[in-house]
């Protein structure tokens, strides 16, 4: 946890700031306006390539058909029905469990980030009335 504070504050310092004339088009996370998930919403709009491709490999991880992950939690449950030991059951519960809280916890993410409005996020409507107030700020410089 220590390592990971001293590279995000080296990372931080090291990386450039952006300025309002050095870019016409914001990346993703200005765009969103947040990097935490509290904060986080709007993902989708901002850019939906990005939500297909955290879409994609959630649904492969919760065993959603037709993908890969399903194949092999339904493979894994049918070993351990027919072992039809006490063991073999409470383990086949167990990975049931774990595969339906992997699901609701990646749904939820993917709700939060992806489909909730940026200003419905705590703080969203602060960072939306930013964005418009540096837009028309920097139109005003312009003239």
């Amino acid at each position: 946890m220590v390592h990971q504070r001293l590279c995000a504050s080296e990372w931080s310092a090291a990386k450039p700031r952006p300025s309002a004339a050095a870019s016409h088009r914001p990346r993703t996370s200005w765009q969103a306006g947040a990097s935490t998930l509290r904060r986080l919403g709007g993902l989708a709009a901002a850019s939906p390539l990005l939500a297909v491709l955290f879409l994609l490999p959630a649904l492969n991880l919760g065993g959603i058909p037709p993908f890969s992950g399903f194949l092999g939690k339904v493979a894994l449950l049918q070993a351990g029905a027919q072992d039809g030991s006490v063991l073999a059951w409470v383990l086949v519960g167990g990975s049931v469990t774990t595969s339906l809280l992997t699901l609701y916890v990646l749904a939820r993410v993917y709700s939060k980030a992806f489909w909730r409005s940026r200003a419905d996020a705590p703080e969203g409507a602060l960072a939306v009335g930013g964005r418009i107030a540096e837009t028309i700020a920097r139109g005003a410089k312009r003239r």
